[in-house]
């Protein structure tokens, strides 16, 4: 006989999952009728990160927090991170989060499992657009030797070869082309281009040293939430009159027990 599908609880003509998309629906929906000041006030209280997605969660709310008013709701988002480096001049509030706390490609906007930020270009990208020889390439216009300094670029560790990014030479070479021959203009645009990238570089060091410790904190905490439960357990079970039992017991040995191998604390 065939094997039956395991049943869930959307399985019932739908109507389960049906109901509750109804009623998420009907939560936005109240949401947008809040006064504007009060809401931004609220989202002025949480994180870019929860910014990115309420900005994905329906047209209205990507509507308000998209617009120039909601412009000091971001920044005090971004200063409820402690420690989280400054913005650059051009780099808007939601690009600078995206580039942080994003996982999709900005190229493609594929979803994928690996994407890396390109901090001198600005964006995020996913392993088969690096490779994307229409995005980039080794190979530099014989017009734009002289600026190759200022290129954003990523290194390739499989070839050992600079690739340079198409978008950007593009650019350069209607910028380079509309400067005139003489005087001294060619080479203070130059060094504003390379103090803006090297700027940005530097920004991209500093936003990668942040999420590292963001992320080793967050592993330290969990494990701290995880002994604690441990403890909790065992606290629990002698409680209970099994302390016999326990202490013969390897604490490992509980601790891998799949009720207790949690990263949350325990409850009653």
């Amino acid at each position: 006989m065939p094997k039956h599908r395991q049943r869930n609880a959307c399985d019932t003509a739908g109507k389960p999952c049906a109901a509750k998309r109804r009623r998420l629906k009907g939560s936005l929906q109240r949401v947008s009728d809040i006064p504007l000041d009060i809401l931004l006030e609220i989202f002025s209280h949480l994180d870019p990160h929860d910014l990115l997605h309420l900005c994905r969660t329906s047209k209205s709310l990507r509507a308000i927090l998209l617009d120039r008013s909601a412009l000091s709701v971001w920044k005090s988002a971004r200063r409820n991170l402690a420690n989280l480096p400054d913005i650059l001049v051009g780099l808007s509030e939601p690009h600078f989060a995206s580039l942080l706390f994003d996982k999709y490609c900005q190229l493609c906007l594929a979803n994928a499992k690996t994407s890396h930020v390109q901090w001198s270009m600005r964006t995020r990208c996913c392993d088969d657009c690096l490779k994307n020889i229409a995005i980039f390439t080794p190979v530099i216009p014989h017009e734009l030797i002289k600026v190759k300094g200022i290129i954003p670029s990523h290194f390739s560790g499989v070839d050992c070869r600079e690739y340079y990014h198409v978008p950007s030479m593009i650019s350069l070479t209607q910028e380079v082309k509309a400067l005139p021959d003489e005087g001294n203009e060619f080479e203070d645009w130059y060094e504003d281009k390379k103090a803006s990238l090297n700027a940005t570089e530097q920004l991209g060091e500093q936003c990668e040293a942040w999420l590292a410790a963001r992320s080793w904190a967050h592993k330290v905490e969990l494990g701290r939430i995880r002994q604690k439960r441990v403890d909790d357990v065992i606290g629990r079970l002698k409680e209970l009159g099994w302390e016999f039992l326990i202490d013969r017991i390897p604490r490992k040995k509980i601790a891998s027990h799949k009720l207790v191998a949690y990263s949350r604390p325990l409850t009653d």
